[in-house]
């Protein structure tokens, strides 16, 4: 990639991320449509936040930064695993009760719902944006120099 497209990588995948943000998500029957914004405002501008560092790096030419914000968009995209995953778990009786209630009824119902949900969820342009700007910007912070 020559040195201009490479300057010009960062600027493009921080604009993708920022009209993903902000963009529709998923169009929902009895809600409408849904950006990431109306969702999951933490998320956003966790995002926002690597958008806005990518497109200073990519301006100024700080170059060794990309590749500290495509970690960071990723980890923003996936913010609500991370969460999950990062959140301690309640080992006492009632905890432990709980859990065993909630994987019950996961267990019963929980291709029912995902079955519904499908139905009633549509995916939209947003999330191509948002996707595309992460790996946009994956591909930038990982190009030779």
């Amino acid at each position: 990639m020559p040195r201009a497209e490479l300057a010009l990588a960062p600027v493009l995948a921080a604009a993708a991320i920022v009209t993903g943000v902000f963009a529709p998500l998923a169009d929902i029957e009895v809600y409408g449509s849904v950006s990431l914004f109306d969702v999951s405002q933490v998320q956003a501008v966790l995002l926002l936040a690597v958008a806005s560092a990518a497109l200073l790096a990519g301006l100024t030419g700080g170059r060794r930064w990309l590749p500290l914000c495509a970690l960071g968009a990723w980890a923003g995209l996936f913010y609500p695993l991370l969460e999950r995953w990062l959140t301690p778990r309640d080992e006492s009786a009632l905890g432990q009760l709980s859990e065993a209630f909630s994987s019950a009824v996961h267990d019963a119902f929980g291709d029912v719902v995902l079955d519904v949900a499908g139905d009633v969820t549509q995916a939209r342009w947003g999330v191509l944006a948002l996707v595309g700007g992460c790996v946009l910007l994956t591909v930038a912070a990982w190009r030779r120099r």
